[in-house]
């Protein structure tokens, strides 16, 4: 249940690495930060061969509601056959008569449940730990986006994989989700054109 992690294999300047990361060991530091356009990522101070790493395009952004707000979580004893029962919410997100002014940003106004029952929880502690990941899965809202650039590189030319946090300038900070991308020749057998298409979620506001 290390549902908030992130984990895998992923490049490195010594080979492929596996790697897990809690959202704590991930932070908000952005990596990397992407301008709008090349005078704005050379105002920055990115010119010649570097200035095209440093732009986006194609920028689409979505808030999304969250997904519950109202927690249970069932397991099962295996010494007594009785269940295990954990249960967490929100309720600030679930008072209809709360003016809008004092609402909350994961306000909705009524109950959205989500309930677990899983028989490999077998002891009330990690009963507990799963409700409480779902928890802070479900209740807050999350913004995502959607943007196109070159295949972002540290400055060893390693991709910066999932799990890393890339500032759109204007937006916030993101943590890659996921990416794809094509490579094309450009110029020569050495030289290639990566459009990449990644995802992100918001975690961190624009400084």
């Amino acid at each position: 249940y290390a549902g908030n992690w992130v984990y895998g294999i992923r490049p490195t300047s010594g080979g492929a690495q596996l790697y897990a990361q809690s959202p704590t060991d991930l932070g908000t530091t952005a990596a990397i930060s992407l301008y709008r356009t090349s005078a704005a990522a050379v105002s920055a101070g990115f010119t010649g061969t570097t200035t095209h790493r440093h732009v986006y395009h194609g920028l689409q952004i979505a808030t999304l509601e969250p997904i519950a707000n109202d927690i249970s979580v069932t397991g099962l004893n295996p010494r007594t056959g009785r269940p295990l029962r954990t249960h967490k919410a929100d309720y600030a997100s679930m008072d209809p008569t709360t003016v809008p002014s004092s609402r909350p940003d994961n306000w909705l106004g009524f109950q959205r449940p989500y309930n677990l029952t899983a028989p490999e929880i077998t002891t009330q502690a990690a009963c507990d730990d799963v409700c409480q990941l779902i928890y802070d899965r479900f209740t807050p809202v999350q913004e995502v986006v959607e943007w196109t650039s070159t295949l972002l590189l540290d400055g060893s030319n390693v991709p910066y994989w999932r799990g890393a946090n890339v500032r759109i300038v204007g937006s916030g900070t993101y943590r890659i989700l996921s990416f794809e991308f094509d490579a094309e020749v450009e110029v020569s057998s050495t030289e290639y054109w990566r459009e990449c298409r990644y995802t992100g979620l918001k975690v961190a506001p624009e400084p």
